[in-house]
């Protein structure tokens, strides 16, 4: 079954499975996990998050995705985003793709600065444009 959370600030999280550890203010969720902000205009999709409400910190593991503003898709194996700042750090198989400007990239770790809609990476970096440039590098 789905289990949903819903938060003051109008996020939203949904799960196979949810538990909430009230005295630590955490959340787990395990299953076709979907965490919505609105105000944020993020989607987070992932295997598992556990959401540590006091520090506003959301880390993910197994198939993890990240849609901002409908145009911007961060997948990889691990996540973490940290609301306050609105920084997005991410690890293994890491594919990042902007439909609007038409560039994938694809490296080992990953930090999108969301706010400032910059991608840093390190490791066995390569960027594709729409013209079919290759850029590699090990850090982008």
């Amino acid at each position: 079954g789905n289990s949903k959370a819903i938060n003051q600030d109008g996020t939203i999280i949904t799960a196979n499975r949810l538990s909430y550890d009230k005295l630590n203010n955490i959340i787990e969720a395990t299953g076709n996990v979907e965490y919505l902000d609105k105000r944020r205009n993020i989607k987070f999709y992932s295997n598992n998050i556990t959401y540590f409400k006091n520090i506003e910190k959301i880390f993910s593991s197994g198939n993890s995705k990240i849609i901002s503003k409908k145009e911007i898709v961060l997948s990889s194996n691990e996540m973490s985003y940290d609301k306050n700042s609105n920084i997005v750090e991410a690890s293994g198989n890491i594919k990042f793709l902007d439909k609007t400007k038409n560039y994938e990239i694809y490296s080992d770790k990953a930090t999108y600065l969301k706010n400032e809609e910059k991608v840093f990476t390190e490791g066995n970096s390569k960027a594709i444009n729409q013209d079919g440039t290759i850029i590699t590098a090990n850090r982008l």
